[in-house]
C-alpha cells in the first residue's frame, strides 16, 4: 500500500512541530522533498498513530540535535525499544500489585 504524499507531510508537519517546540528553530538538515520517502515508508509499517508515538518517543531522547535523518534510519531501533520499555513498565507494575497484595495477606495473618 502506496502512503499519501498528504499523510507524509502531515508526518514531516508533526515532526517539525515537535522540533520547533524543543528547539526553536527549523532543523537545519532538514529537506522536506528528500525526507518524505523516510516518514512514508514510517507510517506503511507503523501507521500515523505509531508513527507519532515514535517521534514523541524521539524527542523525550537524549539525542543531541535530534537530527531527522537519524530517526529516519532508526525508527525500528525506537520502536522496538518503546515496546521493549512498555513490557517492562507493565511486568513492574504487576510485580507491584503482586507485593501489594502479598504485603496485605501477610498483615492481615497477624
Amino acid at each position: 500500500m502506496a502512503v499519501s504524499n498528504q499523510l507524509s507531510h502531515a508526518l514531516i508537519t508533526y515532526f517539525l512541530g515537535k522540533y520547533r517546540a524543543r528547539y526553536d528553530r527549523d532543523p537545519m538538515d532538514f529537506n522536506r522533498h528528500r525526507d518524505k520517502w523516510g516518514f512514508a515508508a514510517m507510517i506503511e509499517q507503523y501507521g500515523t498513530p505509531r508513527s507519532k508515538e515514535i517521534i514523541d518517543y524521539y524527542f523525550d531522547t537524549r539525542r543531541p540535535g535530534h537530527p531527522v535523518n537519524y530517526l529516519l534510519f532508526n525508527y525500528d531501533k525506537l520502536h522496538q525499544i518503546m515496546t521493549e520499555k512498555a513490557q517492562d513498565d507493565e511486568k513492574r507494575r504487576q510485580l507491584r500489585r503482586e507485593s501489594m497484595k502479598r504485603v496485605e495477606e501477610w498483615r492481615s495473618g497477624e
